[in-house]
């Protein structure tokens, strides 16, 4: 066995962790935003698992439900002005 064979480190290949399907969430944002505006929402595709003003609690609420890979996100009020940077 050559030297240069030996130094390589092994290499173990696992499965990536397969991510849910973003669809179902996106359409219950895009159906339901005006009622949760100014607030963090966590979704398991189209099922709210909870929403609320802080972000905190929303995920301890994600959490303790157990959904795999919820989505948490804010929903900015629709009468909220553009953001346009600093």
């Amino acid at each position: 066995m050559s030297k240069d064979s030996q130094d390589k480190p092994k290499v173990k290949y696992v499965d990536p962790i397969p991510a849910p399907d973003p669809i179902p969430s996106q359409r219950w944002i895009t159906a339901h935003a005006h009622e949760y505006g100014g607030q963090w929402v966590a979704l398991d595709g189209d099922r709210l698992i909870a929403h609320g003003p802080n972000a905190a609690e929303v995920f301890a609420a994600a959490d303790a439900d157990g959904a795999y890979l919820p989505l948490l996100t804010y929903l900015v009020p629709a009468d909220a002005p553009p953001f346009a940077g600093l």
